[in-house]
């Protein structure tokens, strides 16, 4: 499937750093911290088998929710960029592999050459 234009794919990740801005901001917790229950938890066994799968529960949707947010933000850089520009910074980014079909078939196509013209 081909991406419909910049502007949508700017307006899609502006729309999705909202959404998990406004999720995130819902739980009383931070990823971190549930991190440290858990690991407080492997040490003094606190939480009851229910507690513990909640607090595992929580943590997945927060892992979730940051990748979406590092994704994101960094879709929104690379949708600023040239083509060369945006495959050099995509080669700094570590634990991009699972974004990498995404960035070749959407972003790069949409992005423009250092001459105001779109690249294919």
């Amino acid at each position: 499937m081909q991406p419909i234009s910049l502007e949508n794919e700017v307006k899609v990740w502006r729309r999705i750093h909202r959404m998990v801005t406004e999720a995130q901001s819902r739980y009383a917790t931070t990823l971190e911290e549930d991190n440290q229950l858990l690991e407080e938890d492997d040490k003094e066994k606190k939480y009851s088998y229910n507690e513990r799968n909640c607090i595992l529960f929580r943590q997945g949707e927060k892992i979730i929710l940051r990748f979406l947010q590092i994704a994101g933000e960094r879709f929104l850089k690379l949708l600023t960029m040239s083509q060369k520009e945006a495959r050099k910074e995509v080669n700094s980014y570590k634990g991009f592999e699972p974004c990498s079909d995404y960035f070749r078939q959407t972003i790069l196509p949409l992005l423009v050459n250092p001459n105001g013209k779109y690249e294919s």
